[in-house]
């Protein structure tokens, strides 16, 4: 004696088959946006990390930025051979961070946002001051150093091309052409 179950239906399988189907769908979907979500908190957490960091050398940990800082601030002579009281080395120290900053902006290890808010300000009155343009002129054709400091030249210039920063970038010029 056999005992038959009841057939499914031919209609009963396809709509079961596409059941299946769009619940994978679904369960893949919601999976593969939690995963995308979950890397970019975690990019972000890097970001803030590395920024505060950042933050901390240039703001805390180095006197030397700070004293630079203030000197470009007014516009006073930076380099020792012009009445200044900064060497070659601490120029590109103070210049090879922003040409850092201008790297890891490339490599989306920060947002541009992080940089302009952080740093932005400073960034553009180096990039302005007259005697750091010439020592950028000499390295790249005296030096033969074609791309020294690039990255910080491209950084600069992309903050310059904001339109909310245009006063700030005419206020740099100005301060230096006022010097005697």
């Amino acid at each position: 004696m056999t005992i038959s179950m009841p057939e499914i239906a031919k209609n009963d399988w396809v709509r079961l088959i596409t059941s299946g189907l769009v619940g994978a769908s679904l369960v893949a979907g919601v999976s593969f946006y939690n995963f995308n979500r979950q890397m970019n908190l975690a990019i972000r957490q890097q970001q803030i990390s590395l920024s505060r960091d950042l933050a901390r050398e240039f703001y805390q940990l180095d006197g030397l930025y700070r004293e630079l800082r203030t000197t470009i601030e007014s516009c006073q002579p930076l380099y020792k051979q012009s009445g200044g009281k900064f060497s070659h080395d601490q120029i590109n120290r103070y210049l090879g961070f922003f040409d850092d900053l201008g790297f890891y902006l490339n490599q989306e290890a920060l947002t541009i946002e992080i940089i302009d808010h952080l740093f932005g300000a400073y960034l553009i009155e180096a990039f302005e001051h007259p005697e750091i343009r010439r020592y950028i002129s000499l390295l790249r054709t005296s030096m033969d150093q074609p791309g020294a400091l690039k990255e910080f030249e491209q950084l600069a210039a992309l903050l310059e091309n904001d339109p909310r920063k245009q006063r700030q970038v005419q206020n740099a010029r100005a301060a230096c052409k006022r010097q005697p």
